[in-house]
């Protein structure tokens, strides 16, 4: 289940935002999310109208958020519904609220687990995480909890689809 190895940013309290939030009215908004060698997690919002408008215009990005998400790499990202997960090489998952810009937790497999660097959300309701201990959990995401984690690979898990 949800497990907090580290206080921030703690669950419930909005994400670190040295940036003002976009507003959300009624254009539909584009979430870009990028995460850093240095465990830092990067948000922009992207007006879906501003997008094929003109090569010769570059879509305009508003910054959401910025602050340190991990003490290790950041080596995956999957997003479905409101739901963002990031992977590192800390061992663990964040799980943040895109559409409330709130930190859920982290997510720790049992028994430790290894550098997660393979993230895939299967409809909003199961997330699948893979990574350096060849081992592949599947998540509920209506309380976090892992389900099921498969054994059987003697290699690290890059990729699920």
């Amino acid at each position: 289940g949800l497990q907090r190895p580290r206080a921030p940013p703690a669950p419930g309290l909005p994400l670190p935002q040295n940036m003002a939030a976009a507003s959300r009215g009624s254009h539909q908004e584009i979430v870009l999310v990028a995460g850093s060698y240095e465990g830092q997690l990067v948000g922009f919002s992207i007006a879906a109208s501003s997008l094929g408008s003109s090569a010769a215009a570059p879509a305009a990005a508003t910054p959401l958020f910025a602050f340190k998400a991990h003490d290790g790499c950041i080596r995956a990202a999957a997003a479905a519904a409101d739901h963002l997960v990031t992977g590192s090489t800390d061992n663990t998952l964040g799980v943040y609220n895109l559409r409330k810009r709130r930190a859920h937790g982290s997510l720790l497999q049992e028994g430790g687990g290894g550098a997660v660097s393979a993230l895939s959300f299967y409809g909003g309701t199961h997330l699948l995480s893979g990574g350096g201990d060849g081992d592949v959990c599947i998540w509920r995401t209506s309380d976090w909890e892992c389900l099921l984690r498969m054994k059987g690979h003697s290699a690290p898990i890059e990729a699920l689809a």
